[in-house]
Protein backbone atom coordinates (compact mmCIF):
# COMPACT_ATOMS: atom_id res chain seq x y z
CA UNK A 1 0.00 0.00 0.00
CA UNK A 2 2.77 2.42 0.91
CA UNK A 3 4.65 1.59 -2.30
CA UNK A 4 1.52 2.33 -4.32
CA UNK A 5 1.08 5.72 -2.67
CA UNK A 6 4.74 6.59 -3.28
CA UNK A 7 4.39 5.60 -6.93
CA UNK A 8 1.29 7.78 -7.39
CA UNK A 9 3.02 10.77 -5.77
CA UNK A 10 6.09 10.23 -7.96
CA UNK A 11 3.96 10.15 -11.07
CA UNK A 12 2.20 13.36 -10.05
CA UNK A 13 5.49 15.12 -9.29
CA UNK A 14 7.02 13.92 -12.56
CA UNK A 15 3.92 15.09 -14.42
CA UNK A 16 4.11 18.53 -12.80
CA UNK A 17 7.80 18.80 -13.56
CA UNK A 18 7.18 17.73 -17.16
CA UNK A 19 4.29 20.19 -17.54
CA UNK A 20 6.37 23.02 -16.11
CA UNK A 21 9.24 22.06 -18.39
CA UNK A 22 6.98 22.13 -21.44
CA UNK A 23 5.54 25.45 -20.32
CA UNK A 24 9.02 26.88 -19.80
CA UNK A 25 10.19 25.60 -23.15
CA UNK A 26 7.16 27.17 -24.85
CA UNK A 27 7.78 30.47 -23.06
CA UNK A 28 11.46 30.32 -24.04
CA UNK A 29 10.56 29.72 -27.67
CA UNK A 30 8.16 32.69 -27.60
CA UNK A 31 10.82 34.92 -26.05
CA UNK A 32 13.34 33.77 -28.65
CA UNK A 33 10.87 34.53 -31.41
CA UNK A 34 10.34 37.99 -29.95
CA UNK A 35 14.09 38.42 -29.65
CA UNK A 36 14.97 37.37 -33.19
CA UNK A 37 11.99 38.79 -35.07
CA UNK A 38 10.91 42.35 -35.77
CA UNK A 39 8.06 43.57 -33.58
CA UNK A 40 5.37 46.03 -34.64
CA UNK A 41 5.61 48.88 -32.15
CA UNK A 42 2.93 51.24 -33.48
CA UNK A 43 0.79 51.92 -36.55
CA UNK A 44 -1.48 54.78 -37.53
CA UNK A 45 -3.30 56.53 -40.36
CA UNK A 46 -3.86 60.30 -40.59
CA UNK A 47 -3.24 61.91 -37.19
CA UNK A 48 -2.52 65.38 -35.85
CA UNK A 49 0.99 66.74 -35.58
CA UNK A 50 0.81 66.61 -31.77
CA UNK A 51 -0.29 62.95 -31.78
CA UNK A 52 2.41 62.12 -34.32
CA UNK A 53 5.11 63.70 -32.14
CA UNK A 54 3.91 61.71 -29.12
CA UNK A 55 4.07 58.42 -31.03
CA UNK A 56 7.51 59.13 -32.47
CA UNK A 57 8.74 60.26 -29.05
CA UNK A 58 7.66 56.89 -27.62
CA UNK A 59 9.59 55.13 -30.37
CA UNK A 60 12.66 57.27 -29.66
CA UNK A 61 12.50 56.34 -25.97
CA UNK A 62 12.49 52.65 -26.87
CA UNK A 63 15.54 53.11 -29.10
CA UNK A 64 17.38 55.09 -26.43
CA UNK A 65 16.60 52.60 -23.64
CA UNK A 66 17.52 49.53 -25.69
CA UNK A 67 20.63 50.38 -27.64
CA UNK A 68 20.65 47.04 -29.50
CA UNK A 69 17.29 47.75 -31.20
CA UNK A 70 16.84 49.44 -34.57
CA UNK A 71 13.76 51.06 -36.07
CA UNK A 72 12.21 50.14 -39.40
CA UNK A 73 9.52 52.36 -40.89
CA UNK A 74 7.03 51.31 -43.55
CA UNK A 75 4.78 53.95 -45.10
CA UNK A 76 1.88 53.30 -47.47
CA UNK A 77 0.36 56.31 -49.18
CA UNK A 78 -0.04 58.33 -52.39
CA UNK A 79 2.72 58.10 -54.95
CA UNK A 80 4.84 61.13 -55.75
CA UNK A 81 7.36 63.36 -54.02
CA UNK A 82 5.34 66.30 -52.70
CA UNK A 83 3.77 66.98 -49.30
CA UNK A 84 1.38 64.25 -48.15
CA UNK A 85 2.90 61.50 -50.30
CA UNK A 86 4.23 58.26 -48.85
CA UNK A 87 7.81 59.18 -49.70
CA UNK A 88 7.49 62.56 -47.96
CA UNK A 89 5.94 60.94 -44.87
CA UNK A 90 8.83 58.48 -44.69
CA UNK A 91 11.45 61.23 -44.90
CA UNK A 92 9.59 63.40 -42.41
CA UNK A 93 9.40 60.59 -39.85
CA UNK A 94 13.09 59.78 -40.18
CA UNK A 95 14.06 63.45 -40.05
CA UNK A 96 12.13 64.00 -36.81
CA UNK A 97 13.73 61.00 -35.07
CA UNK A 98 17.24 62.00 -36.15
CA UNK A 99 17.17 65.80 -35.92
CA UNK A 100 14.60 66.39 -33.18
CA UNK A 101 15.14 63.35 -30.96
CA UNK A 102 18.84 62.74 -31.59
CA UNK A 103 18.55 59.14 -32.75
CA UNK A 104 21.59 57.86 -34.68
CA UNK A 105 20.52 57.73 -38.33
CA UNK A 106 22.23 54.34 -38.71
CA UNK A 107 19.60 52.91 -36.33
CA UNK A 108 16.72 53.95 -38.60
CA UNK A 109 15.75 52.56 -41.97
CA UNK A 110 12.53 52.20 -43.87
CA UNK A 111 10.73 51.83 -47.15
CA UNK A 112 7.81 53.25 -49.09
CA UNK A 113 5.40 50.34 -49.48
CA UNK A 114 3.20 51.72 -52.26
CA UNK A 115 -0.36 53.01 -52.13
CA UNK A 116 -2.55 52.14 -49.14
CA UNK A 117 -5.73 50.06 -49.53
CA UNK A 118 -7.63 53.31 -48.99
CA UNK A 119 -6.14 55.36 -51.83
CA UNK A 120 -7.17 58.61 -50.12
CA UNK A 121 -5.23 57.89 -46.95
CA UNK A 122 -1.80 56.90 -45.70
CA UNK A 123 -0.69 54.23 -43.22
CA UNK A 124 2.54 54.15 -41.23
CA UNK A 125 4.04 51.20 -39.36
CA UNK A 126 6.83 51.59 -36.80
CA UNK A 127 8.80 48.39 -36.20
CA UNK A 128 11.48 47.49 -33.64
CA UNK A 129 14.15 45.17 -35.06
CA UNK A 130 16.60 43.31 -32.78
CA UNK A 131 20.14 42.36 -33.91
CA UNK A 132 20.19 39.64 -36.55
CA UNK A 133 16.47 39.85 -37.26
CA UNK A 134 15.12 40.37 -40.77
CA UNK A 135 13.33 43.58 -41.63
CA UNK A 136 9.55 43.19 -41.99
CA UNK A 137 8.18 42.73 -45.49
CA UNK A 138 5.76 45.17 -47.10
CA UNK A 139 2.25 44.22 -48.12
CA UNK A 140 1.10 45.04 -51.63
CA UNK A 141 -2.42 46.46 -51.62
CA UNK A 142 -4.40 45.82 -54.84
CA UNK A 143 -5.75 49.29 -55.58
CA UNK A 144 -6.63 50.71 -59.00
CA UNK A 145 -6.98 54.48 -58.71
CA UNK A 146 -7.58 54.87 -62.43
CA UNK A 147 -11.17 53.80 -61.73
CA UNK A 148 -11.86 56.44 -59.08
CA UNK A 149 -14.55 58.76 -60.47
CA UNK A 150 -17.00 61.24 -59.01
CA UNK A 151 -16.62 62.97 -55.66
CA UNK A 152 -13.14 62.23 -54.38
CA UNK A 153 -13.14 64.08 -51.05
CA UNK A 154 -15.01 66.69 -49.00
CA UNK A 155 -13.63 68.77 -46.12
CA UNK A 156 -13.43 72.24 -44.58
CA UNK A 157 -10.37 74.50 -44.85
CA UNK A 158 -9.45 77.51 -42.70
CA UNK A 159 -8.67 80.68 -44.60
CA UNK A 160 -5.82 81.41 -42.21
CA UNK A 161 -4.31 78.01 -41.36
CA UNK A 162 -1.94 78.07 -38.41
CA UNK A 163 1.64 76.96 -38.85
CA UNK A 164 2.27 73.31 -38.14
CA UNK A 165 4.31 72.68 -35.00
CA UNK A 166 6.51 69.64 -35.15
CA UNK A 167 6.56 67.11 -38.01
CA UNK A 168 4.13 68.21 -40.75
CA UNK A 169 2.91 65.65 -43.25
CA UNK A 170 1.10 68.02 -45.59
CA UNK A 171 -2.22 67.21 -47.22
CA UNK A 172 -2.52 63.49 -47.91
CA UNK A 173 -5.91 64.16 -49.53
CA UNK A 174 -4.47 66.58 -52.10
CA UNK A 175 -1.53 64.25 -52.73
CA UNK A 176 -3.92 61.35 -53.36
CA UNK A 177 -6.11 63.53 -55.60
CA UNK A 178 -3.10 64.49 -57.72
CA UNK A 179 -1.97 60.85 -57.78
CA UNK A 180 -5.37 59.80 -59.17
CA UNK A 181 -5.31 62.59 -61.76
CA UNK A 182 -1.89 61.45 -62.98
CA UNK A 183 -3.36 57.97 -63.49
CA UNK A 184 -6.31 59.45 -65.41
CA UNK A 185 -4.73 61.90 -67.90
CA UNK A 186 -8.00 62.42 -69.80
CA UNK A 187 -10.09 63.25 -66.69
CA UNK A 188 -10.91 66.73 -65.38
CA UNK A 189 -10.50 68.01 -61.82
CA UNK A 190 -13.19 70.12 -60.19
CA UNK A 191 -12.72 72.15 -57.01
CA UNK A 192 -16.20 73.00 -55.72
CA UNK A 193 -15.98 75.60 -52.96
CA UNK A 194 -18.50 77.39 -50.77
CA UNK A 195 -18.12 80.01 -48.06
CA UNK A 196 -19.26 79.37 -44.56
CA UNK A 197 -21.81 81.92 -43.40
CA UNK A 198 -19.94 84.84 -41.81
CA UNK A 199 -16.63 84.16 -43.57
CA UNK A 200 -14.63 87.12 -44.86
CA UNK A 201 -15.13 88.12 -48.46
CA UNK A 202 -12.94 86.13 -50.82
CA UNK A 203 -12.42 83.22 -48.41
CA UNK A 204 -13.61 80.68 -50.96
CA UNK A 205 -11.46 82.29 -53.65
CA UNK A 206 -8.27 82.14 -51.56
CA UNK A 207 -8.91 78.53 -50.54
CA UNK A 208 -9.67 77.46 -54.11
CA UNK A 209 -6.63 79.25 -55.50
CA UNK A 210 -4.35 77.68 -52.91
CA UNK A 211 -5.75 74.21 -53.67
CA UNK A 212 -5.35 74.70 -57.41
CA UNK A 213 -1.78 75.97 -56.94
CA UNK A 214 -1.00 72.89 -54.84
CA UNK A 215 -2.26 70.61 -57.61
CA UNK A 216 -0.32 72.53 -60.24
CA UNK A 217 2.87 72.20 -58.16
CA UNK A 218 2.32 68.42 -58.28
CA UNK A 219 2.37 68.41 -62.07
CA UNK A 220 -1.34 68.77 -62.83
CA UNK A 221 -1.94 71.03 -65.86
CA UNK A 222 -3.87 74.12 -64.76
CA UNK A 223 -6.15 73.67 -67.80
CA UNK A 224 -7.44 70.45 -66.24
CA UNK A 225 -8.52 72.25 -63.05
CA UNK A 226 -11.94 73.91 -62.83
CA UNK A 227 -13.17 75.96 -59.87
CA UNK A 228 -16.85 76.40 -59.01
CA UNK A 229 -18.14 78.75 -56.31
CA UNK A 230 -21.19 76.92 -54.93
CA UNK A 231 -22.49 79.78 -52.76
CA UNK A 232 -22.71 80.28 -49.00
CA UNK A 233 -23.66 77.57 -46.52
CA UNK A 234 -25.17 78.07 -43.09
CA UNK A 235 -23.06 77.29 -40.08
CA UNK A 236 -23.82 74.53 -37.64
CA UNK A 237 -23.33 75.20 -33.93
CA UNK A 238 -19.82 73.72 -33.77
CA UNK A 239 -18.38 75.30 -36.91
CA UNK A 240 -15.98 78.22 -37.14
CA UNK A 241 -17.08 80.77 -39.77
CA UNK A 242 -13.69 81.73 -41.19
CA UNK A 243 -13.40 78.72 -43.45
CA UNK A 244 -14.59 77.30 -46.74
CA UNK A 245 -16.05 73.94 -47.64
CA UNK A 246 -14.23 72.08 -50.40
CA UNK A 247 -15.27 69.18 -52.63
CA UNK A 248 -12.77 67.52 -54.96
CA UNK A 249 -14.19 65.77 -58.04
CA UNK A 250 -12.70 63.67 -60.85
CA UNK A 251 -14.90 63.47 -63.94
CA UNK A 252 -14.56 62.59 -67.63
CA UNK A 253 -13.80 65.63 -69.78
CA UNK A 254 -17.26 65.40 -71.42
CA UNK A 255 -19.22 65.09 -68.16
CA UNK A 256 -21.39 68.00 -66.91
CA UNK A 257 -20.02 70.05 -63.97
CA UNK A 258 -20.79 68.54 -60.55
CA UNK A 259 -22.38 71.75 -59.19
CA UNK A 260 -23.93 75.02 -60.33
CA UNK A 261 -22.43 78.43 -59.70
CA UNK A 262 -23.91 79.95 -56.54
CA UNK A 263 -25.08 83.47 -55.94
CA UNK A 264 -22.27 86.05 -55.59
CA UNK A 265 -21.00 86.42 -52.06
CA UNK A 266 -22.37 89.31 -50.02
CA UNK A 267 -20.42 92.57 -49.84
CA UNK A 268 -19.17 93.58 -46.38
CA UNK A 269 -20.75 96.62 -44.74
CA UNK A 270 -17.61 97.63 -42.83
CA UNK A 271 -13.86 97.16 -43.01
CA UNK A 272 -12.85 93.49 -42.91
CA UNK A 273 -9.37 92.23 -42.10
CA UNK A 274 -8.22 89.46 -44.42
CA UNK A 275 -4.88 88.73 -42.81
CA UNK A 276 -1.78 89.84 -40.92
CA UNK A 277 1.61 88.83 -42.30
CA UNK A 278 5.01 89.02 -40.62
CA UNK A 279 8.15 90.06 -42.47
CA UNK A 280 9.72 86.70 -41.56
CA UNK A 281 7.22 84.98 -43.88
CA UNK A 282 6.79 87.73 -46.48
CA UNK A 283 10.43 87.37 -47.55
CA UNK A 284 9.48 84.03 -49.09
CA UNK A 285 8.12 84.43 -52.61
CA UNK A 286 5.20 82.01 -52.25
CA UNK A 287 3.99 83.50 -48.95
CA UNK A 288 4.30 87.02 -50.35
CA UNK A 289 2.33 86.04 -53.46
CA UNK A 290 -0.50 84.50 -51.46
CA UNK A 291 -0.71 87.56 -49.19
CA UNK A 292 -0.91 89.88 -52.20
CA UNK A 293 -3.34 87.83 -54.25
CA UNK A 294 -5.53 87.35 -51.20
CA UNK A 295 -6.77 90.94 -51.50
CA UNK A 296 -5.88 91.67 -55.15
CA UNK A 297 -8.27 89.02 -56.48
CA UNK A 298 -11.07 90.43 -54.31
CA UNK A 299 -10.47 93.94 -55.71
CA UNK A 300 -10.43 92.63 -59.26
CA UNK A 301 -13.76 90.82 -58.80
CA UNK A 302 -15.47 93.73 -57.00
CA UNK A 303 -14.87 97.17 -58.52
CA UNK A 304 -16.52 99.02 -55.63
CA UNK A 305 -14.14 97.78 -52.96
CA UNK A 306 -10.87 99.26 -51.75
CA UNK A 307 -7.95 97.96 -49.73
CA UNK A 308 -6.18 99.39 -46.69
CA UNK A 309 -2.67 98.18 -45.91
CA UNK A 310 -1.50 98.82 -42.35
CA UNK A 311 2.29 98.64 -42.09
CA UNK A 312 4.10 98.28 -38.77
CA UNK A 313 7.89 98.53 -39.22
CA UNK A 314 10.09 96.23 -37.11
CA UNK A 315 11.22 97.60 -33.73
CA UNK A 316 14.79 96.40 -34.31
CA UNK A 317 15.52 96.26 -38.05
CA UNK A 318 18.15 93.71 -38.97
CA UNK A 319 18.22 92.09 -35.51
CA UNK A 320 18.77 88.34 -35.55
CA UNK A 321 18.55 86.10 -32.49
CA UNK A 322 21.98 84.40 -32.32
CA UNK A 323 20.28 81.17 -31.22
CA UNK A 324 18.54 81.00 -34.61
CA UNK A 325 21.16 81.77 -37.28
CA UNK A 326 20.06 82.25 -40.89
CA UNK A 327 20.01 79.16 -43.07
CA UNK A 328 22.07 79.18 -46.28
CA UNK A 329 18.92 79.07 -48.44
CA UNK A 330 17.05 81.71 -46.44
CA UNK A 331 16.21 84.88 -48.44
CA UNK A 332 17.23 88.31 -47.12
CA UNK A 333 14.92 90.33 -44.90
CA UNK A 334 12.19 92.24 -46.70
CA UNK A 335 11.64 96.00 -46.50
CA UNK A 336 7.91 96.27 -45.83
CA UNK A 337 7.51 99.81 -47.21
CA UNK A 338 9.27 98.84 -50.44
CA UNK A 339 7.06 95.75 -50.61
CA UNK A 340 3.97 97.96 -50.38
CA UNK A 341 5.23 100.04 -53.32
CA UNK A 342 5.79 96.84 -55.28
CA UNK A 343 2.23 95.73 -54.54
CA UNK A 344 0.80 99.08 -55.66
CA UNK A 345 2.69 98.77 -58.94
CA UNK A 346 1.40 95.23 -59.45
CA UNK A 347 -2.18 96.31 -58.74
CA UNK A 348 -2.00 99.05 -61.35
CA UNK A 349 -0.12 97.06 -64.01
CA UNK A 350 -1.54 93.55 -63.70
CA UNK A 351 -4.98 94.15 -62.16
CA UNK A 352 -5.86 97.63 -63.48
CA UNK A 353 -6.69 98.77 -59.93
CA UNK A 354 -6.68 102.57 -59.63
CA UNK A 355 -4.51 104.09 -56.92
CA UNK A 356 -7.57 105.77 -55.37
CA UNK A 357 -8.71 102.33 -54.22
CA UNK A 358 -5.48 101.67 -52.31
CA UNK A 359 -4.78 103.20 -48.90
CA UNK A 360 -1.65 102.75 -46.80
CA UNK A 361 -1.34 103.50 -43.07
CA UNK A 362 2.05 103.36 -41.36
CA UNK A 363 1.39 102.67 -37.67
CA UNK A 364 3.54 102.45 -34.59
CA UNK A 365 4.31 98.91 -33.55
CA UNK A 366 4.49 97.17 -30.22
CA UNK A 367 6.18 93.92 -29.31
CA UNK A 368 4.26 91.11 -30.92
CA UNK A 369 2.92 92.95 -33.97
CA UNK A 370 6.03 94.76 -35.20
CA UNK A 371 7.29 93.92 -38.69
CA UNK A 372 3.82 93.14 -40.04
CA UNK A 373 1.41 94.11 -42.80
CA UNK A 374 -2.34 93.90 -42.23
CA UNK A 375 -4.64 93.66 -45.24
CA UNK A 376 -8.15 95.10 -44.97
CA UNK A 377 -10.99 95.24 -47.48
CA UNK A 378 -12.93 98.53 -47.37
CA UNK A 379 -16.49 98.80 -48.77
CA UNK A 380 -17.74 102.17 -50.10
CA UNK A 381 -18.48 104.69 -47.36
CA UNK A 382 -16.96 102.56 -44.57
CA UNK A 383 -14.50 103.94 -42.03
CA UNK A 384 -10.87 102.98 -42.23
CA UNK A 385 -9.68 100.42 -39.65
CA UNK A 386 -8.21 101.81 -36.45
CA UNK A 387 -4.65 100.47 -36.20
CA UNK A 388 -4.55 101.20 -32.45
CA UNK A 389 -7.91 99.71 -31.51
CA UNK A 390 -6.30 97.19 -29.16
CA UNK A 391 -3.59 99.56 -27.86
CA UNK A 392 -3.54 102.13 -25.10
CA UNK A 393 -2.17 104.64 -27.63
CA UNK A 394 -4.76 107.22 -28.52
CA UNK A 395 -5.86 106.55 -32.08
CA UNK A 396 -5.93 109.46 -34.55
CA UNK A 397 -9.03 110.02 -36.66
CA UNK A 398 -9.15 108.50 -40.13
CA UNK A 399 -11.39 109.78 -42.88
CA UNK A 400 -14.16 107.80 -44.49
CA UNK A 401 -13.33 106.51 -47.94
CA UNK A 402 -15.50 107.73 -50.78
CA UNK A 403 -15.40 106.49 -54.35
Amino acid sequence: MIKSVILVVAVIIFGCITADKIKCQKQLREEQQQTFHARLFDAYAGISSEDLMARLDNLAIQLQNKSDLNAYIIVYGPKGEGAGTGNRLLRMTTDYLVNSRGIDETKISGVYGGRYKDAKNAWTELWLVPPGAESPATRGYPINISELKGKFAEYNVYDDPSECEGPCSGSVTTAAFADALHEQPSSIAYIVVHNQQGASIGTWRRVAKSTAADLESRGIDINRINVIFAGTMKLTEDEYPQQAGVQLWILPNDAPPPAKEGKPEEMPKQAVQLGAFHDSELKYAEAERLAFEGFADVLKANASLGVCLIVRPPLAPGFRDPEFPARPDEPPDVDLLKLIEKWKTQLAKNYQIESRRVFVITAAAREGNDGTIETWIIPPGAAMPNPYAADSIESPPYKTMEF
